[in-house]
């Protein structure tokens, strides 16, 4: 396969798109326009979830279609029993294009059963090479978005996911540069990640189809994509092409319109189940992650009031994010204090811990309620 100009040490391309076409001539065509044998595999899998997006799914599927490729594509996106018009409209794009999009519809909810297993499953059903990711409430705006990114993972062999800029749209309308995330100098390797926290949008990723087996606290992590992020780049480098090839909509997906308590105690949450999937593996990574772990959780305890608490309790899941997240905290503190004490000791102190934490909560939250 041709290839960019690669400057190998900010692993970033740089070709203008009229110079790309020139370069690839008439090989060059939209997925739609191109003719593959039945038995010609795609090299890019596009993996797209969707729930309830019927004003912004159709946005996300013509920026599938109208990538120019010189390889085969083929479209996986999961309807997770939308209860608008998004799976109608997903089946009216299908029965146009049926060579090019796989369409999965969901019957219950899954995303309510645990994220992670909507996002295994479903990379289980790419069979190509590498994984493009978009979510139905985002968008591509560069048609030559695959083809970058594909030249750039094969002459990157040492790279394991590329990502690029975004635009950020808002909801009156104005589009504008990335202010959600800032990305680091050096953030090719997981130590980056597992310490500066998820700089990658997720309709910018495009990652190698390498993971076949996963921990199983990915089933129970409210975010699935920075997970499989860390996951991935145990195996490989992080690359970044310097361009902006796509659209985040901001306050109109799940994670976006989610109240800053509620966003920060999920994230906790997925850091105690990451530092506990990579303790044996990697527990260099496992320690940065607690790191991380300790500045979350001192600075979201002093902002939770009792209405807030009440609040994020009336919602189940998040209940359970929360229980879940204050015992995860209170067993890695008492381990990290008796790590020789016996099983009787450490459960002891544990019950003694977390009655002294709720006991505090009763005298700063009671008041509220008098």
């Amino acid at each position: 396969m041709t290839v960019y100009n690669i400057d190998p040490s900010t692993t970033t391309v740089h070709l203008s798109d009229s110079d790309y076409r020139k370069k690839h001539g008439v090989l060059l065509k939209s997925i739609v326009h191109h003719v593959w044998r039945d038995d010609a595999p795609p090299l890019v899998s596009i993996k797209c979830i969707t729930y309830n997006q019927e004003a912004y799914i159709s946005d996300a599927i013509e920026g599938f279609l109208k990538q120019e490729t010189t390889f085969p594509v083929e479209i996986i996106i999961h309807d997770d029993a939308s209860t608008d018009k998004t799976a109608e409209i997903i089946r009216e794009y299908a029965s146009r294009f049926p060579s090019l999009i796989r369409p999965y519809y969901q019957s219950e909810n899954q995303y309510s059963k645990g994220i992670g297993l909507i996002r295994t499953v479903l990379s289980d059903m790419c069979t190509g090479k590498y994984i493009a990711l978009c979510e139905g409430d985002d968008y591509w705006t560069d048609s030559l978005k695959l083809q970058k990114q594909v030249e750039f993972m094969e002459s990157n062999t040492d790279t394991v996911l590329c990502f690029h800029k975004v635009k950020i749209l808002e909801l009156d309308g104005s589009l504008v540069d990335d202010y959600i995330t800032k990305v680091p100098n050096h953030y090719q390797s997981i130590e980056a990640l597992a310490t500066y926290g998820n700089y990658i949008h997720t309709p910018s990723v495009l990652h190698r189809n390498i993971l076949k087996t996963y921990p199983e606290q990915l089933n129970k992590s409210p975010l699935g994509d920075f997970f499989v992020y860390m996951l991935l780049a145990q195996n490989g480098k992080l690359g970044m092409i310097d361009q902006t090839m796509s659209v985040y909509r901001n306050n109109v997906g799940i994670w976006s319109t989610q109240s800053e308590e509620n966003r920060i105690i999920k994230t906790l949450l997925v850091l105690i189940l990451m530092m506990q999937a990579f303790r044996d593996s990697r527990p260099d990574i496992s320690d940065l992650l607690v790191r991380r772990i300790d500045d979350y959780f001192d600075a979201i305890i002093p902002r939770i009031t009792g209405v807030e608490l009440q609040f994020l309790r009336s919602n189940t899941s998040v209940s359970i994010y929360l229980d879940q997240l204050i015992i995860s905290k209170l067993q890695y503190n008492v381990a990290k204090d008796y790590k020789k004490a016996t099983f009787h000791a450490l459960l002891i102190e544990l019950i003694r811990r977390l009655q002294l934490l709720i006991s505090r909560r009763m005298k700063k939250w009671l008041p509220k309620y008098r």
